[in-house]
């Protein structure tokens, strides 16, 4: 705790109960400033009264190119095989543990455990509510003290890029509330999900080899690339070492840097980045924002008559088109 309250790039938030939530900052992202404390200081939450960790998420892991380690080519000496491809859900991280203060669930995101994202967790959560507390109890009563960690997808409340036919809660892992990383294998994950009821993450592929690796990168380099005739937003990998990467597909990239788009042209009547447009489809959809800026737009309330989220503007855009 002292030498995170210390790291210049770690910020603390206190919450309640002697909880204070430790999270890398916009600055050490920016900068990409990563050591041992901004590494670790991703969704950790510490009860600092009695120096345990009450929750915790995933340590930071990095795109393919995105750093030194993860760039293609250290990746071709580093990766132990097999490599495991989990499809990457779109939502947000939701993070459940015991809290062995109230003998109660501890339910976190965003490095809170209050607001608006806790609640729509928790609205997930109500039908797994007391088999995942007994399922952590448990596990926290023969000295197991471990963190569930979801994916949070709510169509309603928080669209992102991928459409869903419905909200839910993927589990993702199982997390020990330990300092030093680590997770339950996936066989167990899955048994974990099975005796509480809900959706796991999927293992898509298992690599045999790097050129399997590169064949599956390249293919997500495609717009059009879809698994089982899905588009997704991409895969995380976990190498025989538990060594982890992730690849963010085309499609999603696309679409998440013209959610910028619709940001700034349905609020102001254009975007100031016009020349990172760079392909026929982008410069059309912008055209469509621009027209519904200029035809829809309640001059008064500035408000529209039909939902703007990204998901909806694509799929009003693909039925125009």
């Amino acid at each position: 705790v002292n030498y995170l309250r210390a790291n210049k790039y770690v910020n603390e938030k206190q919450l309640s109960d002697g909880i204070s939530s430790f999270n890398f900052s916009r600055e050490a992202f920016y900068s990409a400033n990563w050591n041992q404390q901004t590494i670790l200081a991703r969704g950790l939450f510490i009860d600092t009264e009695n120096n345990k960790i009450m929750a915790r998420s995933y340590e930071k892991f990095f795109r393919i190119n995105e750093t030194k380690a993860t760039n293609l080519v250290n990746l071709k000496s580093k990766l132990q095989f097999p490599d495991k491809a989990y499809v990457k859900e779109n939502g947000f991280l939701a993070i459940v543990s015991y809290d062995y203060k109230n003998d109660d669930l501890f339910i976190a995101s965003k490095s809170t455990n209050k607001g608006p994202y806790v609640e729509y967790i928790k609205a997930q959560l109500e039908p797994y509510r007391e088999k995942v507390l007994e399922y952590l109890k448990n596990a926290y009563l023969i000295d197991n003290s471990l963190s569930l960690v979801f994916e949070c997808i709510d169509i309603d409340n928080d669209p992102h890029i991928i459409r869903y036919n419905e909200s839910k809660l993927v589990l993702l892992d199982l997390i020990f509330n330990k300092l030093n990383f680590k997770a339950l294998d996936y066989e167990q994950v899955k048994e974990a999900a099975k005796v509480i009821g809900c959706p796991v993450k999927k293992l898509a592929y298992t690599l045999k080899d790097f050129d399997e690796f590169n064949e599956l990168y390249n293919a997500l380099q495609d717009e059009e690339y879809k698994y089982n005739g899905n588009y997704i937003e991409g895969f995380v990998f976990v190498d025989e070492n538990g060594f982890m990467t992730k690849c963010k597909s085309e499609y999603y990239n696309t679409w998440k840097h013209l959610r910028g788009v619709v940001d700034s042209t349905l609020r102001c009547g254009g975007y100031g980045r016009v020349g990172s447009l760079l392909t026929p489809e982008k410069n059309l959809f912008y055209g469509f924002c621009r027209e519904c800026y200029k035809n829809d737009r309640d001059p008064e309330t500035k408000e529209y008559p039909y939902k703007t989220d990204i998901i909806s503007m694509r799929e009003k855009f693909l039925v125009r088109k």
